[in-house]
C-alpha cells in the first residue's frame, strides 16, 4: 500500500508544469446536455435493443446466436486472444464457452488460419472486434464461417460502422456508451440484430425471445452530478491530480462478471441523440497526432494506424507498437512525467488475466502476448495540440 509520503510525492510530481499544462486524458470527450430529447436512432435492416452497457449488448447477441442454434448442447463463441475482459464476461453470462484465438503479428485482427482451425461444430458465433477504430477483415472472416455460424461485430470502440448500417457485415453488431467510449453517456449499450434472423427463429415463424433477458431499468442515481464530475476531470489541470495519485490505478485490466442485463434508462436515452451528433461532427485528430509526434519516426516504432490505414476510420486512440521493451517502458515513464496521455491499453493476453483462465478455452495466443508487450496508444481528443 502506498504510504502517505508516496501519495504526497506522487501528487506533487510535475505540479508546477501541471498548473500551466496539466495531463492529457488518454480518451474522452465531454458529455453534452444541449438540445431537446429526440427519438432513438433507427438502423435500417436491424432491430435495435438498447441496454445498460456494451457488455450487456454483446451478451444479448451471443444469446441470440444461441437461440438460433438450439440443437447445440455445448455452444462455443470465438473471441480474440487480445482484448477487453468484458468479451469473456459476456460469453460467460450467455452460458456459452469462450474460445480465445490468436491475432496476427502486429495486428489486432484475427490470424485467419488460426481462426479457421478453431471453428468446429459447436461454434455458434465469432466476435470480431473493432480495435480503437481499426476494423477486422470482416468479409474474409464471414467467408470462413459455415452456415448458421454467426458474425458479431463488436464496435464498442468505434461508432463509425453504426453511423452507416449498410456497411455492417456482421449478422449482429454492438456498441457501447460507457466511460471513454466514442459516444459516452457513462453507461449504456446497443445490440443490433438483422431483421431476417430476428423474425425467423430456427426457420419457424416466431421471433427471437430476447426481451425476457432484459430487465427494466432503474433510475440512475446522481447521473447529472457524475457527468459534471466526469466532464470536469477531462480538463488536463484536474486530470493531473487523478492521473498522478498512487492510490488510484487508472487503466488496469481486470475481469468483471456481468450480473444482469437491463434496459437503457430514460435519462441516458434523452442524452443519446445530442451526443451522437457531437461525435459525428468532431474533427478527427489522428492525422495531426501521426504527423507531429516524433515517435512515429523512430526505427523501433510502428504506426499501427498507418500500417492498417485501409481498415482505419476515426480513432478513439492512436495505436503504435514499440519493438524494444526497454524503449516502451522508458516512453511510458517519460510521457507520464510530461502529462502526454500515453497508455498501454490491455497489459496482457486475455488468458493471463485472473478469473479468465478457468472460464475460457485457449486455442492460441503467441501473437496476442507479443502485441500486449509492444502497444502504446496516444490521445486523439480535441485537447491534443
Amino acid at each position: 500500500m502506498a504510504t502517505f509520503g508516496a501519495l504526497i510525492r506522487g501528487l506533487s510530481s510535475g505540479i508546477a508544469r501541471g498548473i500551466r499544462h496539466g495531463d492529457l486524458p488518454p480518451v474522452g470527450e465531454k458529455i453534452v446536455w444541449r438540445g431537446k430529447p429526440q427519438p432513438l436512432p433507427t438502423y435500417k435492416g436491424f432491430d435495435a435493443y438498447w441496454v445498460d452497457s456494451g457488455t450487456s449488448a454483446l451478451a444479448l447477441t451471443i444469446i441470440a446466436a444461441k437461440q438460433l442454434r438450439p440443437e447445440i448442447a455445448k455452444p462455443q463463441v470465438i473471441l480474440p486472444a487480445y482484448g477487453c475482459p468484458d468479451l469473456v464476461a459476456a460469453a460467460v453470462y450467455a452460458n456459452v464457452q469462450p474460445v480465445l484465438v490468436d491475432i496476427q503479428a502486429d495486428d489486432p485482427g484475427y490470424d485467419l488460419e488460426q481462426l479457421k482451425s478453431a471453428i468446429n461444430g459447436n461454434t455458434i458465433a465469432v466476435v470480431a472486434v473493432n480495435f480503437l477504430g481499426i476494423s477486422d477483415r470482416l468479409k474474409a472472416i464471414k467467408a470462413l464461417l459455415p452456415n448458421n455460424t454467426y458474425l458479431i461485430e463488436d464496435n464498442a470502440q468505434c461508432y463509425a460502422a453504426l453511423a452507416e448500417p449498410k456497411n455492417i457485415i456482421g449478422d449482429f453488431a454492438i456498441t457501447s456508451f460507457g466511460r471513454g467510449k466514442p459516444v459516452s453517456l457513462l453507461g449504456g449499450g446497443l445490440a443490433l440484430i438483422r431483421k431476417p434472423l430476428n423474425n425467423a427463429h430456427n426457420n419457424l415463424e416466431k421471433n427471437l425471445n430476447l426481451e425476457r433477458h432484459i430487465s427494466e431499468s432503474q433510475k440512475p442515481k446522481l447521473l447529472k452530478v457524475k457527468i459534471a464530475l466526469y466532464n470536469a476531470l477531462l480538463t488536463p489541470q484536474l486530470y493531473l491530480w487523478v492521473n498522478r495519485c498512487p492510490l488510484i490505478k487508472l487503466g488496469e485490466t481486470h475481469y468483471h462478471p456481468l450480473h444482469t442485463i437491463t434496459q437503457l434508462d430514460s435519462q441516458r436515452t434523452a442524452l443519446l441523440s445530442s451526443n451522437i451528433d457531437q461525435h459525428m461532427h468532431q474533427q478527427p485528430y489522428q492525422t495531426q497526432v501521426a504527423k507531429k509526434n516524433q515517435l512515429t519516426n523512430e526505427k523501433n516504432v510502428l504506426d499501427l494506424a498507418d500500417k492498417l490505414k485501409e481498415r482505419t476510420t476515426k480513432l478513439l486512440r492512436h495505436p503504435i507498437l514499440v519493438n524494444a521493451k526497454s524503449s516502451r517502458e522508458m516512453l511510458i515513464v517519460k510521457s507520464k512525467k510530461l502529462g502526454l496521455g500515453y497508455s498501454t491499453m490491455y497489459q496482457t493476453a486475455l488468458i493471463n488475466i485472473t478469473s479468465i483462465k478457468e472460464r475460457a478455452k485457449l486455442h492460441s495466443t503467441k501473437n496476442a502476448e507479443n502485441f500486449s508487450q509492444k502497444i502504446i496508444t496516444l490521445p486523439t481528443n480535441h485537447r491534443v495540440k
